[in-house]
């Protein structure tokens, strides 16, 4: 039995030294190779890739009306793109379209593979805002959400966006009050070319939200004017002018001091607060 072992042993022992197996080696995971990032330098004109573009999320404008769209989709297919659109390339080599997401989306629908490009220089929210009020493309919400975000990210004031903008500050000053008005309002209003700034202005004008939101809703009923909206506003601003008078009013009668005046000057006081209290009455009388 011992030498059964022992032999078993040097079997063993044999085949761990002469094995007619190769040994399979594990080889370690191949380490992706860092992608170069190409360099893009101003001034020139680039052949880039339609797939490799995508919309910069600073870009004002946030819809696009689809039939002007069709319209120029069916231009650049027949023609091609004639204007090279303007991007920028982020810190990993991604490419951002700065100006020209309409011209984009039209060729990326038209079927083109590569469209011309510029590199931006600059600030790439204040070129694609430029860009599109130059154009005109702007709704007034995109137009004063784009100017509201441009002055918080760099602190611009009034007179700095003015000057970049090339509009006077209480034009700009208008735009961007277009802000407080609710989200319901803007979300309706942001896809919408006919819908005038000053209406929307006007309704901005109004104290609390609830007030504008039933103004607007007016509005799209009723079909009000800027003049009309504004008288309103002016009627409730008149309004509440004569409270803070009569406020006042009533402050200053009950603070006469009627002792120190003379028996002449205090019949006098009497009969103008007893025409005055009349005057009260009647118009308690027609408020009730």
């Amino acid at each position: 039995m011992a030498k059964q072992s022992k032999l078993s042993e040097l079997e063993d022992n044999l085949f761990d030294q002469l094995s007619f197996f190769e040994v399979e080696q594990k080889q370690a995971p191949e380490q992706p190779q860092p992608k170069s990032v190409p360099a893009y330098q101003k001034g020139r004109l680039y052949r880039l890739e339609v797939a490799e573009l995508l919309p910069d999320p600073s870009q004002p404008r946030k819809t696009m009306d689809q039939e002007s769209l069709a319209e120029l989709t069916a231009s650049i297919s027949r023609l091609g793109l004639l204007e090279p659109v303007l991007f920028r390339q982020s810190e990993y080599g991604q490419l951002f379209v700065v100006a020209g997401s309409r011209r984009l989306e039209a060729a990326r629908r038209g079927g083109l593979k590569h469209i011309p490009g510029l590199l931006a220089d600059g600030d790439a929210a204040e070129i694609a805002l430029v860009e599109n009020l130059v154009r005109q493309d702007l709704t007034c919400i995109e137009e004063s959400e784009a100017l509201d975000r441009l002055k918080s990210l760099h602190c611009y004031t009034l007179a700095e966006l003015a000057g970049i903008i090339g509009k006077s500050v209480p034009t700009i000053s208008e735009i961007i009050s277009l802000t407080r008005l609710p989200a319901a309002i803007r979300d309706e209003c942001r896809s919408d070319h006919k819908i005038a700034r000053s209406i929307l202005v006007e309704i901005a004008k109004l104290p609390s939200a609830i007030e504008m939101q039933a103004m607007y809703d007016r509005y799209r009923k009723e079909g009000l004017t800027r003049s009309s909206i504004r008288n309103k506003e002016g009627v409730k601003k008149e309004r509440k002018s004569f409270v803070r008078l009569f406020r006042s009013f009533s402050s200053k009668i009950t603070a006469i001091d009627l002792s120190a005046m003379t028996d002449k000057e205090r019949k006098k006081i009497k009969n103008e607060l007893e025409s005055l209290k009349r005057s009260i009455d009647e118009s308690l009388d027609k408020l009730n």
